[in-house]
C-alpha cells in the first residue's frame, strides 16, 4: 500500500516510499515551506528593537505599610518583601524622603522615576511623575522631591510606580508596589511629622547669632533663629543647660566689651524666656573680646567676632568653666 501526502503541512508515511516519486515531491516542498517560514519570523523578530520585559509587581497580598516613629523621626515603611526595602523617612527641619533597597533584581539600573498611578482595576490608570534619582552601587536610591504629594495620593488609594532604567534600553523595567492597608499608617506618619522639631541636634546644639558693630537689640531675624530651637528643646528632654555666650570685637576697652558682650548674651537669654524656655537652664556668660574667631584687623574679621553663642548640655555632659569670664544665672 502507498499513501501519499495530499497537503502541504501533512507528512506522508510510506511502506514503499522509493517508489513514491510524487509524495517526495510533496514532502520536499512543505518542508522547503517550513525552514522559509522559519526563516522569514527570525528576520522580523531582528527587525524589532528589544522591549523591557514585564513589570514587577509586589504582589497584594505581602503587600503592608507600617508606621514607627518618635519625637526625632518618623518612618512609613513597606513590609520587606523578594522586591526589595521601600519606606518614607521624616527628620526636624521639615527633612522628607522617599528610600528604596531593591534586591533579588537580576538588573543593574542606574537610574528611577518616582510616579503614582491609579490601582489596575481602575478605568484610568495613566502615571503621574514626581522625581528621580540616582541608583548607587548597592542599587539603593532616595527620592527628595514630591514626596508629600505622593503621600496624597496613597490616601487616595493610588499605588506607587518606579521606573528603573540601566544603560540600555533593554534594561528598562517598571516596578509596582501596592498601597492597601495603608491609611492609617500614613496618617500616624503625618502626625508625628507635625510633633518633629524645626532643628536637628547637630543644628541645634550649637547656634550662633551675630551683632552689627554698636547693636544693642535683637533684630527681627535672630528672633526667628530662635524659635525653631526652643521647638527642639521641647522634644529633647535630655537638655539641661543652655550655655549663652557673649562675645564682642576689640574696638573699645576691656570694660566696656565686657558689658556688651554680656548685654547681648542677657537679650538672647530674656527672648528665650519669652519663647518658653526654663530660667533655670539658662546660663549668660560674657567674654568681651577674649577668644576671637578671626583677626581683628579687619572689617570682616571683627564682624564674625561680635557674636552670641548658644550651646545645649545634655545630662551626660559636663562644662568647664572659660577663664577670665563673667557668669550671670538668670533669674
Amino acid at each position: 500500500m502507498i499513501m501519499y501526502a495530499k497537503n502541504l503541512f501533512s507528512l506522508a508515511y510510506f511502506y514503499k516510499n522509493q517508489k513514491s516519486e510524487e509524495s517526495k515531491k510533496y514532502f520536499c516542498h512543505s518542508r522547503a515551506l517550513i525552514y522559509s517560514g522559519l526563516s522569514c519570523i527570525g528576520l522580523f523578530a531582528l527587525s524589532f528593537p528589544v522591549y523591557a520585559e514585564q513589570d514587577i509587581k509586589v504582589p497584594m497580598d505581602l503587600s503592608k505599610w507600617i508606621y514607627n516613629g518618635n519625637q526625632f523621626e518618623c518612618k512609613l515603611t513597606h513590609t520587606e518583601v523578594a522586591e526589595g526595602k521601600f519606606y518614607f523617612r521624616a527628620l526636624p527641619n521639615n527633612k522628607l524622603f522617599f528610600q528604596i533597597d531593591l534586591s533579588n533584581i537580576n538588573k543593574k539600573f542606574v537610574s528611577g522615576e518616582l510616579y503614582y498611578q491609579a490601582p489596575p482595576w481602575a478605568v484610568n490608570s495613566s502615571s503621574v511623575p514626581l522625581s528621580s534619582a540616582k541608583l548607587d552601587e548597592k542599587q539603593s536610591a532616595r527620592f527628595l522631591k514630591g514626596i508629600d504629594e505622593l503621600l496624597l495620593a496613597m490616601q487616595t488609594g493610588h499605588w506607587i510606580k518606579l521606573s528603573l532604567s540601566g544603560n540600555k534600553t533593554s534594561a528598562s523595567q517598571a516596578l509596582i508596589i501596592p498601597t492597601m492597608q495603608a491609611a492609617d499608617a500614613i496618617s500616624r506618619f503625618t502626625r508625628c511629622r507635625d510633633n518633629l522639631p524645626a532643628m536637628s541636634y547637630s543644628e541645634a546644639r550649637d547656634v550662633v547669632l551675630s551683632f552689627a558693630f554698636g547693636q544693642r537689640n535683637l533684630s527681627t531675624a535672630q528672633t526667628r533663629r530662635l524659635k525653631p530651637l526652643t521647638s527642639y528643646l521641647k522634644a529633647d528632654k535630655r537638655v539641661t543647660r543652655i550655655l549663652i555666650d557673649g562675645y564682642t570685637d576689640s574696638v573699645g576697652s576691656t570694660v566696656s566689651n565686657l558689658d556688651i558682650s554680656r548685654q547681648r548674651a542677657e537679650l538672647v537669654a530674656a527672648e528665650l524666656k519669652t519663647l518658653g524656655v526654663k530660667p533655670e537652664m539658662l546660663e549668660v556668660r560674657a567674654h568681651g573680646a577674649r577668644y576671637p574667631l578671626a583677626t581683628n584687623k579687619t572689617e570682616q574679621g571683627r564682624a564674625k567676632n561680635r557674636r552670641v553663642t548658644l550651646r545645649l548640655v545634655r545630662d551626660n555632659e559636663s562644662v568647664v568653666p572659660a577663664a577670665s569670664t563673667e557668669t550671670v544665672k538668670v533669674q
